[in-house]
């Protein structure tokens, strides 16, 4: 964890908005925005992506046939 935290805080640094992390060991999904609170949440929560567009990765996967 601390790799994504430094890799994350590195990203954010060099100017990119958004850094959007899915774990595939624990299906959590962390969102890192420069100036506002990271947060980690579960595959089934409805991420912003940018603008409107948003995505929700178990429903996703589940609408592709793919299962737990």
């Amino acid at each position: 964890m601390n790799y994504m935290r430094e890799k994350t805080q590195d990203l954010l640094n060099a100017g990119v908005k958004k850094v959007i992390w899915y774990t595939t060991f624990d299906k959590k999904v962390m969102v890192a925005e420069k100036g506002k609170r990271w947060f980690i949440t579960d595959w089934n929560d409805t991420i912003d992506i940018i603008d409107d567009i948003k995505l929700n990765l178990d429903e996703l996967l589940k609408a592709e046939g793919i299962k737990e």
